[in-house]
């Protein structure tokens, strides 16, 4: 069993935040305008339930599931690689799984890092996180980066740190503005100039897409690869019209986006006053009534957001991994009550199929930092949690449309499978906390 901690000398009170947003692909990590406490990577989610324990699920290969126990704050799993890391309660940072670049055993243990961590990201072979020092500098550990090395700490102060596979984001604490710097084949960590001094309140890092909140506006922009329509967004017009990209019939304003998660040629959010789920770019394996509204290559079509259709519509949080993801519920229904997590897609390792109650989760998961730990870095994620509009119900017509059924017999064998110890579809391989 491969586990790798670093202990640090506690001196002062350490208050914690993440915004280690989970950018990540393979193995933990928080979403970006993302949530910091929840993370899909390529065949493996992690993230925090209620009593803060840290519980991980899918593939088991190279002890990726072998999550630390004890209170944590933020987890990041990595983009296209197979390592995790994590921040606990007194600001420790834990990582584990492949570590043939010390993206796991490589953990800073210099000065600046003595007090812990308030934020955490992995790529596919390195890990990133901000140190609590009060300077909010950014540390990288394991393979170097261009422009950012492993021994000197890319200068802030910075309130979120986010972690595509090859490159790595930022966003200033006082004034909000993005910086990326690492790999950028598809202009993914280059700023385009109409955005150079947009303020951000989120940002979340995928494979070669990037996507950020704006902080006046809670407007959605995207820059980097767009081979699948990952960064077009949706059109917003009124589901059901012409080139619409929502479940229900409200009109959704460019103010209305809440939390976002990117992964591989793909990106889903949540949007409007209902808090609805939508999904463009490259299609993935949904169940045939959702899949029906996408195209192979390209935008969602109208009435198309696949999870808005399950019978929870409204949503809190997205978690996009290579080929699945994963979302905390915002409000209850026949899958669930309201703080249940939900995934779709790829399910080969399991990496789809969430732990339960049964399995010893306390619910409601958590989707949300809270205000001291964000206070710790500056961040402003917690608007995200309401700029999407109040929570509703689901549409009695969205119900009718099909999916509800799909998604409630999925929810209710995945349930009756992890009480007899095994994952949907393909199995869940581990489900450890």
């Amino acid at each position: 069993m491969r586990r790798h901690r670093t202990e640090f000398v506690r001196a002062f009170p350490a208050r914690i935040a993440l915004l280690a947003l989970l950018a990540s692909i393979h193995c933990a990590t928080r979403a970006r305008a993302e949530s910091p406490t929840i993370g899909a990577g390529d065949a493996h989610t992690c993230a925090i339930d209620g009593a803060n324990a840290l519980w991980c699920w899918g593939a088991k290969d190279d002890d990726r599931c072998d999550a630390p126990r004890g209170p944590h704050v933020a987890v990041a799993v990595a983009k296209g690689g197979c390592h995790a890391c994590a921040i606990a309660s007194d600001a420790s940072m834990s990582c584990w799984g492949c570590d043939e670049r010390l993206q796991a055993s490589g953990i800073p243990t210099s000065s600046d890092t003595l007090r812990g961590w308030v934020a955490v990201a992995c790529g596919k072979t390195f890990s990133c996180g901000i140190v609590n020092d009060g300077s909010g500098n950014v540390r990288c550990w394991g393979e170097p980066l261009p422009a950012i090395g492993t021994r000197d700490a890319w200068v802030g102060p910075f309130a979120t740190v986010v972690a595509g596979e090859d490159y790595v984001c930022a966003l200033g604490k006082d004034d909000g503005l993005a910086r990326c710097r690492g790999w950028d084949s598809s202009a993914q960590a280059s700023i385009p100039a109409t955005l150079a001094n947009v303020a951000f309140v989120a940002i979340a890092a995928g494979f070669a897409h990037t996507c950020g909140v704006t902080r006046t506006e809670k407007s959605l922009r995207c820059w980097g690869g767009n081979v699948a329509g990952e960064s077009a967004l949706p059109n917003a017009t009124s589901a059901g019209g012409d080139g619409g990209g929502y479940a229900t019939g409200a009109t959704v304003v460019a103010a209305a986006w809440g939390a976002i998660g990117v992964g591989a040629r793909w990106t889903c959010g949540v949007v409007g006053s209902a808090r609805e789920l939508t999904c463009w770019g490259l299609r993935r394996d949904y169940p045939p009534a959702a899949a029906a509204h996408f195209e192979e290559y390209g935008q969602v079509h109208s009435s198309g957001a696949v999870v808005s259709k399950n019978g929870a519509c409204a949503w809190d949080v997205v978690a996009v991994g290579k080929r699945h993801a994963c979302g905390i519920t915002a409000s209850s229904s026949d899958a669930g009550p309201a703080g249940s997590a939900m995934c779709w897609g790829d399910d080969s390792h399991g990496q789809s199929a969430p732990p339960g109650e049964g399995d010893g989760v306390v619910l409601p998961w958590k989707a949300w930092p809270t205000e001291t730990e964000v206070n710790a870095t500056g961040s402003a994620i917690l608007a995200l949690k309401t700029s999407a509009g109040a929570t509703a119900l689901c549409d009695a017509d969205v119900v009718a449309s099909g999916s509800a059924g799909v998604w409630r017999a999925r929810a209710v064998e995945r349930r009756a499978l992890a009480r007899r110890g095994r994952g949907f579809g393909g199995g869940r391989e581990c489900a450890h906390k």
